[in-house]
């Protein structure tokens, strides 16, 4: 891994990210503030991971992914930077770094409002052809692509967003 120093490649973060319980640490730490008992980060992996409430998460399904997290998926990420792991309190701090892991995912988000503006650009565009009498296509027709043109945009994105919400809880970051 790199350095303290260094920020981490991109194929280091993949690695890292390889696995969701790491990936929902992360996100689990951005979302609280930077810092979680290991214990209370267990239970709610857990509640992710079987979809269920954080409360209805068995003894033996929260000791599972704690023996995971302490054995594997802290010591990978604390050994790449991107957290700190306190072993008497049990808790998870995040570090500085974890802003390439942010850094990473908001370079892979899809700019909508540039779809948006794009589109109603073109139906502008043809809003004027037609006002001219320049296009070939009757006012009718005209309405029906710009319409469902927004409708297609507007479908993606919604399925884009829906899709990306069901997967684990980093995908907010995606």
């Amino acid at each position: 891994m790199s350095s303290d120093t260094d920020e981490l490649s991109r194929d280091e973060l993949f690695e890292v990210l390889s696995s969701d319980r790491r990936r929902c640490l992360i996100y689990y730490l951005e979302a609280e503030g930077g810092e979680a008992d290991l214990r209370e980060l267990a239970r709610r992996i857990a509640a992710w991971e079987n979809e269920i409430e954080p409360e209805e998460v068995s003894e033996e399904g929260r000791k599972r992914v704690y023996i995971s997290l302490y054995q594997s998926h802290v010591p990978k990420l604390e050994e790449s930077g991107l957290i700190r792991y306190d072993n008497d309190t049990k808790t998870v701090s995040s570090t500085e770094r974890i802003r390439d892991v942010t850094e990473l995912f908001a370079e892979q988000t899809h700019p909508w409002g540039q779809y948006y503006l794009a589109l109603a650009g073109g139906s502008f565009f043809l809003l004027v052809l037609h006002l001219l009498d320049i296009a070939i296509t009757s006012g009718t027709v005209l309405v029906v692509l710009v319409v469902g043109a927004f409708l297609a945009l507007s479908l993606a994105h919604y399925y884009v967003e829906h899709w990306a919400s069901s997967q684990t809880p980093l995908a907010e970051l995606l």
